[in-house]
């Protein structure tokens, strides 16, 4: 029943959870959400067996489940839309204590049997470091990896190396158009609608996506951190499986020949809804300015965050165009959904700009029955006309994320998805290198197991390179144990 009770504790409506909308294809979700079911009907567990029955085909549906929100919680935790502080774990760590804004610990979980990596006996997240001073302590090989949403540089006269790596998008800022108001007559409907296919079409060949507007300088505010450029294709973000390689947009700069030509002869006002924070208004100020030769006279409204999705997600809602985000999983027909006109009115709906074109919506639907590479082919190319030739959104931007390390971890994995993967982190230094004077030049390769940990070093002494292989073997040998025979090793060879 574990499985059964995680899946629709996250499909409660009080959960509010971002994932419950993976799960809405479940037969009987659609009344359990409601409240006039006490559970999904479709979701049988009996004994280690879990039977999950859908209401229409989805090729994309074990890649949802096998996300995150499916994650084993017990039976009977709280529907709580705050969370929850201390839960036990069925992963390889669980959560030792937890400070609100300072600090969260982790243990390696000593009843977790699966494969997963855990090679770290620890983790520890300290909240609210100033991003700068992060940096400084990974380069003194004080700390191993800065915020996440921070994007750092190296800082001269560090004392150990630092590692950097920067990750694919896994995401999309985008130049959303929805009709608002419903117009007088179906023609003056057709019109406005027309209307806002050229601007934004238009909009999305003004935006500069050359190298320029990505060099660093030209970062965002940490709010939200959305790469301005890099985005020369449709949405969903060139991660996704599937996105195809074709360029829709210019990507040495607007191409205002063309913007002018999709957008035609214009003379109108368009209602441009943001959030009250730095990055959007950023952003309409560029959109204001790029359309207004156009002929467009943007007018910009600011909301509080939760305003602003709360008011864009309401059919009829006064505006013309927005400025959002997407996070796309691994499946691309979620990526899709946000178009698909059959979601509107849902209560998972994300389909911002309330598109429904019938032609498109039986495309999706299409798309949705395939599964494995055929999918994700045809999710790519209906991805790509949609932009092209609907325009409902034009890709601006795209998240990207910056991970630093001091030079003594190791194992960096980084999934495309959902970034680095903090459990197959290893610590590279050592048995022997705890030994060694810092700005002592060496180079090592380490190897472990549970019962052995060996390295193999070079160090570069003032008499000459001295070379040294400890090996190790013993049950459940831990690391500081192998570091107190590595001392009496170096201290035994090292020359005076």
């Amino acid at each position: 029943m574990t499985f059964k009770s995680t899946i629709e504790r996250v499909s409660d409506p009080r959960v509010k959870s971002l994932g419950a909308g993976l799960f809405s294809g479940i037969a009987g979700y659609d009344a359990y959400a409601a409240g006039k079911a006490p559970d999904i009907s479709g979701i049988v567990a009996r004994g280690a067996t879990l039977t999950i029955r859908l209401s229409q085909p989805d090729g994309g549906f074990l890649a949802n489940l096998a996300q995150g929100w499916a994650c084993a919680v017990p039976p009977g935790t709280p529907a709580d839309e705050g969370g929850l502080n201390d839960i036990p774990s069925a992963g390889p760590y669980y959560i030792v204590s937890y400070t609100p804004r300072q600090q969260l610990v982790l243990r390696e979980n000593p009843n977790y049997g699966g494969d997963r990596p855990h090679r770290l006996d620890q983790i520890v997240f300290t909240i609210g470091v100033d991003p700068v001073r992060a940096v400084e302590r990974i380069g003194a090989d004080t700390a191993t990896t800065p915020p996440t949403e921070f994007r750092p540089r190296l800082l001269p006269g560090s004392r150990r190396s630092t590692t950097g790596k920067q990750g694919g998008e896994g995401g999309t800022a985008a130049l959303l158009r929805q009709r608002g108001e419903r117009p007088a007559s179906p023609a003056h409907e057709h019109e406005q609608a027309a209307l806002l296919r050229r601007a934004t079409a238009a909009g999305g060949q003004l935006c500069d996506r050359s190298p320029r507007a990505r060099r660093p300088g030209k970062t965002v505010p940490r709010e939200q951190p959305v790469q301005r450029g890099g985005a020369d294709g449709p949405v969903p973000a060139a991660s996704t499986p599937g996105a195809t390689s074709r360029r829709l947009y210019p990507t040495r700069g607007p191409d205002r020949r063309r913007a002018k030509e999709l957008a035609g002869r214009l003379q109108a006002t368009a209602v441009l809804y943001i959030a009250n924070l730095p990055l959007w208004r950023q952003e309409a100020e560029i959109v204001r300015r790029d359309l207004k030769p156009l002929g467009i006279d943007v007018q910009v409204k600011e909301f509080a965050v939760g305003d602003f999705f709360t008011r864009i997600s309401r059919p009829g809602e006064p505006f013309d165009l927005a400025v959002s985000g997407y996070f796309f999983p691994p499946d691309p027909g979620v990526g899709l959904e946000m178009f698909d006109g059959a979601t509107i009115g849902s209560q998972t709906s994300a389909n911002y700009s309330y598109f429904d074109d019938p032609a498109f919506n039986r495309r999706f639907k299409a798309a949705k029955k395939l599964s494995g590479a055929e999918r994700y082919r045809a999710s790519g190319r209906l991805a790509f006309e949609l932009a092209r030739d609907a325009a409902p959104a034009a890709a601006i931007g795209t998240t990207t994320s910056h991970d630093f390390f001091s030079d003594r971890i190791g194992c960096q994995l980084y999934q495309p998805n959902w970034g680095i993967d903090l459990a197959a982190l290893c610590d590279n230094r050592g048995p022997l290198r705890p030994s060694i004077p810092p700005g002592l030049p060496v180079a090592s390769k380490q190897g472990w197991i549970s019962t052995a940990r060996h390295s193999a070093t070079i160090i570069y002494t003032h008499k000459g390179p001295l070379a040294l292989v400890l090996l190790t073997y013993r049950e459940a040998l831990p690391l500081v144990d192998a570091e107190k025979l590595g001392r009496r090793v170096f201290l035994a060879v090292m020359p005076g």
